[in-house]
Order: structure tokens, then sequence, then C-alpha cells
């Protein structure tokens, strides 16, 4: 991958426990040593503590961040709160409730940096479905009102809609940002009609 030119890594889904907390140090550690970026899983609460991801794209500084739903209900590791970056306050039950405080304190955080731009990568939606749903617009629009400028969504294994949105921000100001709701299959195994087609954003 990193040979392809990939540079980046979310690594936050509801897979990311499948193999308990040394899978998710063990995908931690290739990336590193392939030299390959990574956002949304820890090692560590150092690491976790800063969540923000700078990259230089093409001269064009960025901040990035990243999240997943849910762990296919799997808990966290006792004592590792830390490990995984979930946007919901309700990832063992439900998978509703926004925890907006964690979103609005990392996006803080990110606009501090006074980068170009703010990206949030995000593992959401439901899969197999070609239109996003209420839930994600309305994640969207929260997550563009506290300075992303970018939101690329994955999991449902199919391309999804892409819109610029108008929001009013967190300082009273109306402010615009582009969502792609789902990048769908780079490279997969599946058959289905709709999870082959493959597109890259540019």
């Amino acid at each position: 991958l990193k040979e392809l030119g990939f540079d980046l890594m979310l690594t936050a889904n509801n897979h990311c426990l499948d193999r308990g907390y040394s899978g998710l140090t063990a995908t931690l550690d290739a990336l590193d040593g392939a030299g390959l970026a990574h956002v949304g899983t820890y090692a560590s609460e150092e690491e976790a503590a800063n969540p923000v991801y700078l990259a230089d794209v093409g001269g064009i500084q960025v901040a990035f961040l990243g999240y997943t739903y849910g762990t296919n209900g799997i808990p966290l590791p006792s004592g590792k709160d830390y490990a995984v970056n979930l946007f919901t306050t309700d990832y063992m039950t439900t998978l509703s409730t926004p925890d907006t405080q964690r979103l609005e304190a990392d996006l803080a955080a990110a606009r501090a940096l006074d980068t170009d731009l703010i990206a949030v990568m995000i593992h959401w939606g439901v899969e197999y479905q070609t239109t996003q749903n209420s839930y994600q617009e309305e994640l969207t629009d929260l997550l563009i009102a506290n300075g992303a400028d970018l939101v690329l969504g994955s999991h449902p294994h199919v391309l999804q809609p892409y819109e610029t949105i108008s929001v009013t921000g967190w300082d009273g100001r109306e402010r615009q940002g582009f969502v792609c709701y789902s990048l769908g299959n780079f490279i997969s195994n599946q058959q289905d009609l709709e999870t082959r087609p493959t597109a890259v954003l540019e």
C-alpha cells in the first residue's frame, strides 16, 4: 500500500477489535513499520490524547480525524478506553447517540492548529444502502458546523452520494463543507453488483 502511494489509513472501524487489543496494536505496528500514517485507533493513552494527524497534501495543510460508530459488540478492553475513536456513546447497544462532546472537543483542537482544511474520516451508515440516512446527514451538519471542511465516509460497501452543504458554524457564521457519505469498496471480494464499482475521490 505504501509503495502504491497510500499515505494515511483510517484504522477505526467495526472490525478493529476482531482480534482483540493485541490485533489492534499489531495492525498499528505493521503500519508504522511500513511508514504509513494512521488515525482512529491507538496503542497508548499518550497517542490517543492527540487524535489530530497533520499532513501536507500537495502544499495544503490538512488536519485529519477518524472515527467509527462501534466495534461489532466487542467491548473496549478494560483500562483501554482510549484504544478506539468512537463517535457514539452507546456503541454496545443502540449505536444511536452521537458523542457530541467528544466530536466538538476534537474539532476545536483541530481548529486551533489553524490548518488550511480539516478532514473527518468516519465509519458509519448502513451496509449496502446506496443513499445516506438522516443520521449521517445530522452528523455531517454537526461536523461541518464545528469546523470540518471534508467528511469522508466508509462502511456501507457501496457508493453513496456526495454534496456540498451549508450550515451555521460554531461561531455563528455560515460555513460550507463537502461530504461523501460513502466511498464504497476500493477493493474487496464481495460479489453483489453494487459492491463492485470502485471510485477514487480527487
